[in-house]
């Protein structure tokens, strides 16, 4: 880590941070059920044609359509136009089988406790069903799991709190004059409020009201409960307003139980500066901000595969495009929405151009509302047509990391790259703290990035198998003693398997 960003990121600390570590998924086109553990910077996908690489992306990237993409478009249809059917989506293309996609955030926040960093862990889970009668995929089901002590499950017939039994009664057993059924078991307690299905299916129809559910009127109260001797436990009650269903939903809080002087690991600031403000200093994480989070992380997801060049060699209408599509067909507009943004070409852009590309300079020309990428090389102008599609990848990729994403996915990384060119690149994106997911066929990433961030991809009988390197270590040694490359052995393996 650079200096500067060292500093940039000791900024940020009033600010809540935090990285995807996990993904899962299951049913999702030749997936059966995998979850895949990630690094900070480049995770490497490999495997024969057709081993389920690309579904990996494709359903992590699904998370983003369906929740932020698809949910202002009506009709609801997240599968459009990558796919014919909501039923190519699923495994088997069996109608009976519900998707489910879910991410994992380690988050880091400050606390109040000596000016330390505090560690937890929150998970998502969407499950998605079939709709023969629109032929689409629509979500059914949100689980959420906060901290490791607070799950809360909505579906389309009621929402459901589990909670930590000794602190709910230490807190006057909050919600028990208005959940419909309450369960009692030795360490937990559930409670269930029954919601009118007609009401929460038309919210489940548009997701974008599932977001605008999770708001807080950020009340919380403080209980002092005296336990055995002179002792008091601190407990802290929030009240989850679901504004659409007309409900309001208390959860039991537990404080931050590890704190550090640093946060572990890179991870990615939140920058929504209302709740900044809010997160300033806090010991307890609260279930509605928590969600937000995981919302906040989908959003930024990034997937990229091999760049539309022929798009993107004729002038384009200019709409102040933010967010960089698939196919990069936008690549102008996003460069030069980031140029307005920062009032320059993004340095980090331009160094990564100067390492790949010495000799060329490159710019975006706007006239009459369209932009057009130009380049110029040793000092001859090119026309768009002329744009090396080697730069066009790079400027690509380069885009998306100056986007911020939480996770950035990348199909065959290797098109259109020298050998020379992909160690840049994947140097570059080694040094992000955030995951990259990266495809490729190639020996050549797979030999620069090593074992300890690769990931066998193959496809059994009953479905995609996905591995990593079990003794990263030990493999390198051996390897070394016989003369043999990684991607010798690896390509080896999966061709054999």
């Amino acid at each position: 880590m650079t200096k500067a960003r060292h500093k940039a990121s000791k900024k940020r600390k009033t600010s809540p941070l935090y990285m995807i570590s996990k993904i899962k998924i299951k049913n999702f086109k030749n997936i059966k059920e995998t979850d895949i553990t990630l690094l900070p910077g480049v995770n490497i996908l490999v495997g024969p044609n057709a081993s389920g690489k690309t579904s990996i992306l494709e359903a992590t990237y699904f998370l983003y359509k369906a929740l932020i993409d698809a949910a202002e478009k009506t009709p609801y249809r997240p599968h459009i136009p990558e796919y014919w059917s909501g039923l190519d989506l699923i495994h088997g293309k069996d109608p009976n089988k519900n998707i489910e996609i879910g991410i994992t955030l380690n988050v880091y926040l400050p606390s109040n406790k000596n000016d330390k960093w505090c560690h937890e862990t929150i998970e998502g889970v969407v499950v998605f069903g079939y709709d023969a009668q629109r032929d689409t995929i629509l979500p059914i089901e949100y689980n959420f799991l906060i901290s490791n002590y607070l799950y809360l499950k909505i579906n389309t017939n009621s929402i459901e709190i589990i909670m930590n039994k000794e602190s709910w009664e230490a807190s006057g057993k909050p919600g028990r004059n208005s959940a419909s059924s309450i369960i009692e078991k030795k360490n937990k307690v559930i409670l269930t409020y029954n919601i009118d299905p007609r009401r929460i299916t038309s919210v489940f129809l548009h997701p974008r009201a599932i977001i605008s559910m999770y708001e807080t009127d950020f009340h919380i109260i403080n209980y002092a409960i005296k336990k055995k001797g002179d002792n008091r436990s601190s407990y802290k009650v929030s009240f989850i307003r679901f504004p659409l269903l007309d409900i309001e939903i208390p959860v039991v809080l537990r404080p931050f139980t590890e704190c550090s002087e640093e946060a572990k690991g890179i991870p990615v600031s939140w920058d929504n500066m209302l709740l900044n403000f809010l997160l300033s200093k806090v010991d307890y994480l609260d279930p509605s901000l928590a969600i937000s989070l995981l919302f906040d992380a989908i959003r930024k997801i990034v997937f990229l595969r091999h760049p539309d060049a022929g798009a993107l060699r004729e002038p384009r209408p200019f709409t102040g495009s933010n967010r960089l599509n698939p196919r990069a067909q936008n690549l102008a507009e996003v460069l030069l929405t980031l140029h307005g943004r920062l009032g320059r070409m993004p340095e980090r852009l331009e160094e990564l151009i100067s390492k790949a590309f010495p000799e060329f300079r490159v710019w975006v020309d706007s006239k009459f509302g369209r932009v057009v990428l130009m380049s110029e090389w040793r000092g001859i102008e090119m026309p768009p047509p002329n744009l090396p599609d080697g730069l066009i990848k790079t400027l690509a990729i380069g885009a998306a990391i100056e986007l911020g994403p939480s996770l950035l996915l990348i199909d065959e990384i290797e098109n259109s790259l020298h050998a020379n060119l992909l160690e840049i690149i994947i140097d570059e994106l080694n040094q992000l703290p955030v995951p990259v997911i990266a495809a490729t066929h190639s020996p050549i990433p797979v030999d620069i990035v090593g074992p300890e961030r690769t990931i066998v991809v193959l496809s059994e009988r009953d479905g995609v198998v996905v591995e990593r390197i079990r003794d990263p270590v030990k493999l390198r040694k051996s390897l070394a003693e016989h003369g043999v490359t990684f991607s010798d052995y690896i390509y080896g393996v999966t061709v054999k398997d």
